[in-house]
């Protein structure tokens, strides 16, 4: 055998090695838990908001009624009446 497929050889059981108990190790531990996604919409209905449309050219616009009407787009579009 070559020096050079020694060390192929060699790397490569070194890897398969590496690889293996990387997956017996994976298969203990414990998936991390993302926390659950909030919609956009479910956002502005928490915050009280009305689904108003389309504002101004921007799409999905929500308000808070009141004194000043605040309105907020999905697109961060931001404007008052």
């Amino acid at each position: 055998m070559t020096i050079s497929k020694r060390a192929f050889a060699t790397g490569a059981a070194a890897w398969a090695v590496l690889t293996i108990l990387g997956v017996v190790a994976g298969a203990h531990a414990a998936a991390p838990t993302l926390p659950p996604a909030i919609s956009f919409e479910d956002e502005q209905r928490k915050a009280g908001r009305e689904y108003w449309g389309d504002l101004d050219g921007h799409e999905d616009c929500w308000t808070q009624v009141g004194d000043t009407s605040y309105a907020e787009c999905r697109d961060g579009y931001l404007t008052s009446s």
